[in-house]
């Protein structure tokens, strides 16, 4: 047996130990038992039960190993800081920073192109500071060369870019030159003044958005520092563009934008062979492939506080503490490009008609009646290019929430629907009211996209919403949008991702916390909501219309684009990027 133990302790590894331990018996029974036969038998016997006792344990370990629920915090943690909202708005930017564009070949991204520390995230030491603008545009602070620049933080893009101190804005409509501060950037960039700037000249930067911005530059590299002060920051060489001309609906405040989705989307990312900034970061680094946004919505006390952006793990924000995951689905096979995840539904609640304006505004969100009984865990189909919607009404009555498919345009990064029954099961989210309506929506896909301000659902989805609040918020034929009197009371909807509802604050609903969009105008609107005049200091009513203060339906129609999970959702929870895995975690963190 002596000879047994030194061959197991020349076999560290687990995996080798069935083998050796089959060896010993074998030995053993071979050194007292003349009957060689016998012993082949009883060592087969042993050895098969200690390999299945052995697989089963390596199996629970490594599912252990795989939990996304143990987190802890990260070393690098960035601000986001919020700049004061001046100048509102109607209605906010809609998909401005949501994919922006497509690369005709995207690049291969392998599935798991980098560890992402077993999914354990510790909270990170690389914190930004998130500034807001009204809580539609959130913004942090990065180094480019040697100075420092607001950008906004945009996961629906992959380029970086900032706007060159000869930028020539022109006219969205007939490109001549108008005045530079018409296109409202920031500090702008001298390349001149930078000792780390270097110029590629084979190649032009160039992007446009789905609002009509339009840039075009220069590309070059240059040197980029994000989170923390001179030597805490995490510095790495990036392509970036240097934007010299064209149209931009800017804040006044950001310098550029910060993209942070994957590599597909750069320009020129094929023929130049670079990643995005995230991706970069993480391979010449030894930060964790891990990020994660904590937005928050503005308030009296903070009206600039805009949350933490925190790179390799969590930033130290309060949340529940409950994380569920959900893979991130790629544009075709393992080719990633936007934050793409399954959404199983809608959580959703009539309001109680008693509560009063200051009960949503100034305090955790109302306790809410039931309306309708629980779901049954039926799959449902699915249907090529449409979302049929599923809801569950009183008397277990399952209908189409309307009379008629949507009919939406197939989304580019998710793959096509299968005519098969669809594994997506309807399970009613484990933190659901026992009595609220859960619409289920089986075949639809959601980017996360820190550049959009609200969300963008199916049609149906949008107009089941709006006939909720009390009064209903109505549709503006003029403006495209859901408008919704900032007085009425609102229903509770949440998000359905992986079997649990996150649920979106009334404020963020109605986009009425400090300095939102809506938030703090008075408009006058027809009843049919076909005519909107923003109210001027000292104006008087308009004959014939009815003044109401208006504010933005955080949900809104999607029509032919994605369906996006904006900022109105993000500021509601705690959104971990795990591009290691390519997969999202969130937690709920609602009320802060």
């Amino acid at each position: 047996m002596l000879q047994c133990y030194r061959y197991i302790s020349l076999k560290p590894h687990a995996r080798d130990w069935p083998a050796w331990c089959n060896h010993c018996i074998r030995f053993s029974i071979y050194s007292f038992a003349p009957m060689r036969i016998l012993a082949d038998m009883i060592a087969m016997i042993l050895g098969s039960v200690f390999t299945h006792v052995l697989a089963f344990a390596t199996h629970i370990n490594a599912l252990e190993q795989r939990t996304p629920s143990r987190v802890a915090i990260a070393s690098h943690v960035l601000p986001l800081i919020a700049a004061p909202y001046t100048h509102p708005q109607a209605i906010p930017p809609s998909s401005r920073y949501l994919r922006k564009r497509y690369s005709r070949y995207p690049t291969r991204i392998p599935a798991n192109p980098m560890l992402s520390h077993e999914n354990r995230d510790p909270i990170s030491d690389i914190q930004s500071d998130v500034e807001t603008l009204g809580g539609r545009i959130y913004m942090t602070n990065i180094s480019v060369g040697s100075h420092e620049y607001s950008v906004i933080i945009d996961t629906g893009s992959s380029d970086t870019w900032v706007a060159a101190s000869n930028f020539a804005c022109v006219s969205r409509f007939t490109t001549s030159q108008i005045s530079q501060d018409k296109c409202g950037f920031g500090i702008l960039y001298d390349k001149n003044q930078s000792d780390t700037f270097v110029g590629i000249p084979s190649h032009r930067f160039g992007t446009s958005y789905t609002d009509g911005e339009f840039l075009s530059g220069e590309l070059g590299s240059e040197v980029l520092g994000i989170g923390g002060e001179n030597e805490d920051m995490l510095k790495v060489r990036q392509t970036i563009g240097v934007v010299e001309r064209g149209y931009w609906n800017g804040d006044g405040i950001s310098s550029g934008l910060m993209g942070l989705a994957y590599s597909a989307l750069v320009s020129h990312g094929k023929e130049l062979g670079y990643k995005s900034l995230i991706f970069t970061l993480f391979e010449n680094t030894t930060t964790p492939a891990v990020f994660s946004i904590a937005l928050s919505r503005p308030t009296i006390e903070s009206p600039v506080a805009g949350g933490l952006l925190a790179i390799g793990g969590l930033p130290n924000v309060d949340h529940d503490g409950e994380f569920v995951s959900v893979d991130i689905k790629p544009l075709y096979a393992k080719n990633y490009a936007l934050y793409a995840i399954d959404v199983d539904g809608f959580d959703v609640q009539p309001p109680i008609s008693n509560i009063s304006l200051s009960s949503t505004t100034n305090s955790d969100s109302p306790d809410i009646i039931s309306t309708t009984l629980p779901v049954s865990t039926t799959p449902f189909p699915t249907f090529s290019s449409q979302a049929r919607l599923q809801s569950h009404a009183p008397n277990s009555t399952t209908r189409s929430s309307r009379s008629r498919h949507l009919k939406s345009k197939p989304s580019k990064h998710s793959p096509s629907p299968s005519p098969r029954i669809n594994p997506r099961q309807a399970i009613r989210p484990s933190n659901a009211d026992p009595n609220s309506t859960i619409i289920f929506t089986p075949n639809l896909t959601m980017v996360i996209d820190s550049g959009t301000t609200l969300l963008y659902v199916p049609e149906d989805i949008a107009e089941r919403i709006a006939s909720l609040f009390v009064p209903r918020a109505i549709f503006s034929v003029n403006t495209n949008t859901y408008l919704v009197p900032c007085s009425a009371l609102a229903p509770r909807v949440g998000v359905v991702v992986a079997g649990r509802s996150f649920y979106i604050h009334p404020d963020d609903l109605m986009n009425r916390a400090p300095g939102a969009v809506g938030g703090g105008g008075k408009v006058w609107v027809t009843e049919d909501g076909t005519s909107i005049d923003f109210e001027d200091s000292g104006s008087s009513r308009v004959e014939g219309e009815v003044g109401r203060g208006l504010c933005t339906l955080a949900v809104q129609r999607q029509g032919l684009g994605d369906a996006v999970l904006g900022d109105s959702w993000l500021k509601n929870v705690l959104a971990v990027f795990d591009v290691g895995a390519n997969e999202m975690r969130f937690s709920g963190r609602e009320n802060y």
